[in-house]
This record gives C-alpha cells, structure tokens and sequence, in this order.
C-alpha cells in the first residue's frame, strides 16, 4: 500500500495516479523489527 500525502484536489490525485504513486507519496514509515516475536509468550490466568 502506499500512502497519499499530496494535494486533496482531483489534479494532484491524478498526478499521484499517473505517477504511479511517486508523486505525493508520504514518507516511508520504519518497520519496528519486534526481538521477541520468535520467543513463544506465557499467558498468565
């Protein structure tokens, strides 16, 4: 998916369509890499 941060008018969302996304793309967001996600979590009751 990519995320529009242009103009909300028909001409920039159409720019931003026949760019193929590049214009008035937002910014790339930073995937949080989690260290504990191979490590099974307890569930406590």
């Amino acid at each position: 998916a990519v995320s529009y941060n242009g103009e909300r008018t028909l001409e920039g969302l159409s720019k931003f369509i026949e760019s193929g996304g590049v214009y008035g793309q937002g910014a790339d967001e930073a995937q949080e890499e989690d260290e504990d996600d191979d490590v099974p979590r307890k569930d406590e009751l």
